[in-house]
């Protein structure tokens, strides 16, 4: 099971996701889950990779980072807007897609998102 964030690190509310990302990453230690983030930029500073590496640093973050500063990736999947999150199944099949902040509004897309993961760990390989 996989999970692909999309994200910039000056925007604030893919900086209000981390901590969800960080979370899921610990909860799904050693259990068939992995994180990708995608770093997308959109001013001239996040297009500095020294920029994003301080940044991926001072974040904390642990899982892969993809550096996609030419937007190569954010147009195969014809992104739109940050953050946004997708849940791909063991078959490689985007099963699920998340836009703007987990949890903003108690929407509680964090529980969500990770209750869908658990399903799809619970569905045949």
């Amino acid at each position: 099971v996989t999970i692909v964030h999309f994200w910039t690190f000056g925007c604030y509310n893919c900086q209000n996701n981390l901590p969800a990302y960080a979370r899921w990453y610990k909860q799904f230690a050693g259990r068939d889950v992995v994180i990708v983030g995608v770093h997308t930029p959109e001013t001239s500073s996040e297009r500095v990779d020294a920029n994003v590496v301080r940044h991926v640093k001072d974040f904390k973050i642990e899982y892969p980072v993809l550096f996609d500063q030419s937007g190569t990736n954010w147009g195969r999947w014809q992104q739109r807007y940050w953050p946004t999150v997708y849940l791909i199944d063991r078959k490689g099949k985007v099963r699920f897609r998340w836009i703007g902040e987990l949890n903003y509004g108690g929407k509680q897309g964090e529980a969500r998102m990770a209750k869908l993961v658990e399903d799809l760990l619970g569905e045949p390989a």
